[in-house]
């Protein structure tokens, strides 16, 4: 459970992270886009399951 909430509060933090780099960019093609919020939110959301297999990777390996 404490891997999940962990890996959800970096996909939040990797999002912002990747909203300052690559900024407003959804919906894609369309000249109004979204709010901050549902970019962060996207952004974070794609982030989620990379992040959640890296610590699970990660911390296998710390127990062998």
């Amino acid at each position: 459970m404490g891997l999940i909430v962990l890996s959800i509060i970096f996909a939040i933090v990797g999002g912002c992270l990747t909203w300052l780099v690559l900024g407003d960019q959804f919906p894609r093609g369309d000249s109004v886009k979204w709010p901050v919020t549902n970019n962060i939110l996207i952004y974070g959301a794609l982030l989620v399951l990379p992040i959640y297999g890296l610590m699970f990777a990660f911390f296998n390996l710390l127990q062998d």
